[in-house]
């Protein structure tokens, strides 16, 4: 069979392979969309399914609506007119994710802001987004990121660290049950700006009864309780390099995360991470990922934690969790290649010995144990 007369289904896949295996053959794939007819919608469908920045949209536009003012930023010399906004759609519907880093926003003008948060189309600006990730944290951008939050076929998300609390970013995340009901992944760094704030917050997230993954960053063990209480969640990652462990009281009520799989924690030192467990159970969860992120432009990254808290960790993880856990892992950074302490490595404290992961036996079911750097010749 010739493959002109292959299915658009086929086309699209050899088309997708093409791409994925060298970024350079988008080239050839915009040659293909221009002169062959049968090749034209899949071919551009896969060179517009991935989008990074608003830049590749306003290219497209015939020349002389667009130039570079004296900054170097992409403008708009007029607004645009009807046909404009029909052949900018023709592009914008085949978007399905879509990638904003703040220095692909420095490359636009306000004129170009200003006109996209204003268009007249009787559809959201991108129709079919499923995953937008969104790493810019200036309120001046917020008015751009709502447009794009139009989308109701929105499945993941993603807010990048550079978010600071304000009521501005509380207010659009209190809407997220209203603007996308159909997510199913949030990753969001940022909190509310008041107490009342993560209250709206939490109430939208309740919200969102297709909500399976979520990564939050947690200060305190008051917003760890609410978690526990949304409905859907299989997978929890928990962000404390911002956990208050000397403002916060230990919690004293039993918690438990009883629907989750898996559950990814990051956090700067051992003894947060047991202070934020203590008297939380999660009876379901088969994978458990322990990261320290020891690095703090504060910090001596050579000094990663008193290995004492070692023996307390693996015990506060044996409470914590069930029979049913398969998998755990620690992750240490940095690596030791990098760090000032040149004893450490020879510290017989950091040694393990039986007794101190004799706890992990009550998990007759874990089948992946890593433990990183931390030394296992002492046990027998």
């Amino acid at each position: 069979m010739h493959v002109c007369l292959l299915p658009i289904e086929i086309l699209l896949h050899i088309f997708a392979i093409y791409k994925d295996w060298n970024a350079k053959h988008c080239v050839t794939l915009a040659a293909l969309a221009r002169t062959c007819r049968k090749f034209k919608e899949p071919a551009l469908d896969i060179l517009w399914k991935d989008i990074n920045g608003f830049e590749p949209l306003i290219l497209c536009l015939p020349e002389g609506v667009s130039n570079k003012n004296v900054l170097g930023k992409l403008t708009l010399k007029r607004p645009l007119v009807n046909g404009e906004w029909e052949l900018l759609y023709q592009y914008a519907r085949r978007i399905h994710s879509f990638r904003v880093l703040p220095d692909e926003l420095d490359m636009i003008d306000d004129r170009v802001m200003q006109s996209l948060i204003s268009a007249p189309l009787p559809t959201p600006l991108l129709p079919n987004l499923r995953s937008l990730r969104w790493y810019d944290g200036q309120g001046h951008y917020l008015p751009l990121l709502c447009t794009l939050l139009g989308s109701t076929s929105i499945t993941f998300l993603r807010l990048g660290s550079m978010w600071a609390p304000s009521f501005a970013n509380s207010a659009l995340l209190a809407s997220l049950g209203a603007r996308c009901p159909s997510l199913r992944e949030l990753h969001c760094a940022c909190g509310g700006d008041s107490e009342g704030s993560e209250d709206a917050i939490f109430e939208a997230l309740c919200s969102l009864r297709g909500l399976s993954r979520l990564g939050a960053r947690v200060f305190n063990t008051r917003e760890l309780l609410r978690l526990a209480s949304l409905p859907s969640l299989k997978y929890l990652d928990l962000d404390l390099r911002a956990y208050n462990i000397n403002g916060t009281p230990s919690n004293s009520t039993p918690t438990n995360f009883s629907q989750l799989n898996q559950v990814h924690i990051t956090a700067l030192s051992l003894s947060v991470v047991n202070h934020c467990l203590n008297n939380v159970h999660f009876p379901s969860c088969q994978s458990v990922w322990v990261h320290f992120d020891c690095i703090d432009e504060d910090d001596d990254p050579g000094v990663l934690h008193d290995p004492w808290d070692i023996p307390d960790l693996i015990v506060s993880l044996s409470e914590c969790f069930s029979p049913a856990l398969e998998e755990l892992r620690f992750i240490f950074d940095p690596d030791f290649e990098f760090t000032s302490e040149e004893n450490t490595l020879v510290n017989p404290s950091f040694a393990l010995d039986f007794n101190m992961i004799a706890p992990l036996l009550s998990f007759s079911r874990l089948t992946d144990v890593q433990l990183d750097w931390m030394c296992t010749l002492a046990i027998d």
